[in-house]
């Protein structure tokens, strides 16, 4: 975030690409243990940066009518993403040294993430923050079109937007928001749904599935077809209610791989 803050959106995409690129090669041409450490510490780095920034890149360069949408096509993208890494691993089955090309295809999305992102807009919002108008005005123009001469309906970027402290963000008034932003996100994490996906081919030996590989194919295709749906039941239901039942589900879901791995 204050990497992002001091450079600019675009900037710091185009920096984290390398580890995302590096870690990935590193782990395919490994050839001890150190190495493939090596590599999957560069490319949790390039990860984790890149789930910080890629939402917040989203938000300031969506038009207000589809900032929802944008940021629910993030999900799937990462859903489909999971999907592809796992159909990449079908080989596996057959020709156990597979896993080197798995790590040089993960090295392809870094590449291009560096390359693509030096060819679209800076955020606008960022910008503007930075005291650079004209610039700012120029990204709008490349994003959403030329700008209505009536002045109506500007509400592309918040130009009021202001710098805030730490302690700012938690202060009295600010603190349920906070706190239910930041519960949920780690709920979410918590609710079983990294170990089902991550671990599915050993659940599914370990449950005597005749395929394992093709039975996290099926989970991670799930999960692909619920992110869909969800995203096109949303305004119809409200978030609120779609939240209580999907972690009503996964809960019951958890007790139930657990009863049956016992």
């Amino acid at each position: 975030g204050r990497i992002a803050d001091g450079v600019g959106r675009r900037t710091a995409l185009v920096g984290v690409a390398a580890p995302l690129f590096l870690g990935s090669v590193l782990c395919g041409f490994a050839n001890n243990v150190w190495f493939m450490l090596l590599g999957r510490l560069l490319a949790g780095v390039g990860i984790g940066a890149s789930s910080n920034l890629v939402p917040m890149y989203i938000a300031e360069v969506s038009p207000a009518q589809l900032r929802g949408t944008l940021g629910s096509l993030n999900q799937l993208m990462i859903c489909v993403g999971i999907l592809v890494a796992v159909v990449a691993g079908v080989p596996l089955v057959s020709d156990p040294n597979h896993w080197h090309n798995m790590f040089l295809f993960a090295a392809i999305p870094g590449l291009m993430q560096g390359v693509l992102m030096t060819v679209v807009p800076e955020s606008p919002g960022w910008l503007r923050r930075q005291g650079k108008v004209a610039e700012a005005a120029a990204a709008e123009t490349a994003l959403w079109g030329a700008p209505d001469p009536s002045g109506g309906g500007d509400d592309k970027d918040d130009k009021d937007e202001k710098k805030v402290s730490t302690a700012e963000l938690f202060a009295p008034a600010n603190r349920k928001a906070v706190t239910i932003g930041t519960g949920l996100f780690f709920l979410q994490q918590m609710s079983g749904v990294n170990a089902v996906v991550y671990f599915s081919s050993a659940m599914f030996v370990a449950a005597g599935v005749q395929s394992a590989v093709a039975a996290s194919v099926a989970v991670c295709a799930t999960n692909v077809v619920a992110t869909v749906l969800s995203g096109q039941a949303l305004d119809r239901l409200g978030r609120k209610p779609l939240l209580t039942g999907s972690f009503i589900g996964m809960g019951i879901s958890c007790l139930v791989i657990s009863y049956a791995m016992a």
